[in-house]
């Protein structure tokens, strides 16, 4: 009687499973994943929506001067996520590709949470300390 070695069993399905399973987890994440355009916005609101009015002007005036290079940023994303949506329906696949198109848009991703993070401290920095306080209480949900 020949026995099967449970390792071809491995390679034969759960192998194959798993790489479905993550083209389609890097396809969700492709075509439904953060939108760069919503969420910034959302955070803008609340956070100015907890400052007396100087304070707000302060922090709005500092983020819409920097509103032209935080739009290049977005874009880029935007550029990358459809790069990589492109690259994941190719035919032929080419995970090389698929690859190189997953880095670009995690470092367009990086490159604007990174402008947008630095340029949020930033009008923080022009807001009065009171203002801050009631900022991050409210963020902290204290």
């Amino acid at each position: 009687m020949i026995q099967q070695n449970p390792v071809s069993w491995i390679w034969r399905f759960a192998f194959p499973a798993s790489l479905i399973l993550n083209c389609f987890l890097i396809a969700w994440v492709a075509s439904h994943g953060w939108h760069v355009d919503e969420r910034p916005a959302r955070i803008l609101a609340n956070i100015e929506r907890n400052l007396d009015p100087q304070d707000a002007a302060a922090f709005r005036g500092v983020m819409q001067r920097a509103e032209p290079r935080l739009a290049v940023a977005a874009q880029q994303v935007t550029d990358a996520r459809r790069g990589l949506r492109e690259q994941l329906l190719a035919n032929p696949y080419d995970p090389a590709a698929a690859k190189r198109a997953l880095a670009t848009w995690r470092a367009a991703g990086n490159q604007f949470l990174n402008e947008f993070g630095d340029t949020v401290i930033d009008a923080l920095g022009q807001v009065s300390p009171e203002g801050r306080r009631k900022v991050v209480s409210n963020r902290s949900g204290s």
